[in-house]
């Protein structure tokens, strides 16, 4: 098969020397390389310490308090810092993440931006507990839309100023606390149900499906009984009206959008949407 160069992302040290790069063909595939010091290229990394793409450029963004944003590929990366945010991400892609890259990060104010896979949630939530656990602030930001990762959805409308709202809606990530958290919900309490709600919420828990799935099975088991389970609406409630990803795991089972999902669950709880407090928090800029 014959393959076409169509792009080459150059990976610099924080002096700006070029210490590895990504060739992207067409049709659609990777290759890794290093300067062979000679002038010609050697097809593997091995001896050499990736680093973070575009490090020059965060280093700069660190030291100004500007947040730093990782995305899932080059060409995302690229894409996004046209909508000028320092923009970083690793070469391979998820699951390729260094203790190196997480040292380069601190001080950062950190933005994860996934693709909406399993394997992508699941690498922003392996890389966020990485910087967490070094007290290196980040949140992972789910984007709206069908759209499968950052090119997708800037490519369907979305714009700087769209990212600058949904960054300041998001919390920061927290790991979440070891508690034997589903016994605790399955007890009859809306105390138990509300607070784990919450903790799911605060710790943006999107990536561990089992979790989210158990907590959904829980509030269908309730929703098909009367008193004492009236407080099932209310725990739904919440949820619809905080956001939290409780619609995302309903969008991902039934493979639809946000809003469909939002629409299923209030008809499933017999919720008027129409009724529901509209939320409009205090939008602050982002550097």
């Amino acid at each position: 098969m014959n393959r076409k160069i169509v792009n080459t992302y150059q990976y610099k040290n924080a002096d700006g020397k070029v210490v590895h790069e990504t060739i992207r063909y067409l049709p659609k595939d990777f290759t890794q390389r290093r300067p062979d010091g000679k002038g010609e290229y050697i097809y593997n990394l091995q001896g050499i310490e990736p680093v973070l793409y575009n490090l020059p450029t965060l280093v700069k963004a660190i030291r100004a308090n500007k947040k730093v944003f990782i995305c899932e590929g080059e060409k995302d990366a690229d894409n996004l810092a046209a909508l000028h945010f320092c923009t970083t991400t690793c070469a391979m892609g998820a699951g390729k993440w260094r203790d190196s890259y997480t040292k380069a990060l601190y001080g950062a104010d950190v933005v994860i931006l996934p693709d909406k896979d399993d394997v992508g949630m699941r690498g922003a939530i392996s890389i966020a507990n990485e910087l967490y656990t070094e007290n290196i602030m980040v949140k992972i930001v789910r984007l709206p839309g069908v759209g499968k990762d950052v090119t997708d959805w800037i490519e369907t409308g979305g714009n700087r100023e769209a990212l600058i709202e949904l960054v300041t809606l998001t919390p920061y990530y927290k790991m979440l606390p070891a508690l034997n958290w589903f016994d605790d919900a399955r007890k009859e309490s809306t105390v138990n149900l509300l607070y784990w709600l919450d903790v799911i919420k605060e710790n943006q828990f999107e990536g561990d499906f089992e979790a989210l799935q158990a907590i959904h099975d829980e509030l269908i088991r309730r929703s098909k009984f009367g008193k004492p389970y009236g407080y099932t609406e209310k725990c739904v409630n919440m949820a619809l009206q905080e956001r939290v990803p409780v619609v995302h795991l309903t969008a991902t089972l039934l493979n639809c959008t946000d809003r469909e999902a939002i629409a299923y669950l209030c008809k499933m709880y017999g919720i008027n949407p129409q009724s529901m407090p509209k939320w409009k928090p205090v939008i602050k800029a982002v550097k």
